[in-house]
């Protein structure tokens, strides 16, 4: 079971990586997640994958909260 993920306003995540691979569902608000050099545009639906040893980190550039699975 995976709980949601809250960034409030202008919050972002460290850039980081880890071995194993994972997805992200944004369902709420608006931001962007980066994949190595990549810039994905994230709003209600977008899923994301990023694969093990990538480096990553998300952020919030919307008006409210943005929130992932």
């Amino acid at each position: 079971r995976q709980s949601p993920v809250p960034r409030e306003r202008g919050a972002e995540s460290s850039v980081h990586s880890h071995p194993w691979p994972h997805w992200f569902l944004c369902i709420q608000g608006e931001g962007y997640f980066l994949i190595d050099k990549e810039r994905v545009p994230l709003e209600f639906g977008t899923w994301v994958h990023v694969p093990g040893g990538v480096r990553h980190n998300f952020g919030n550039t919307g008006k409210g909260q943005l929130m992932a699975l």
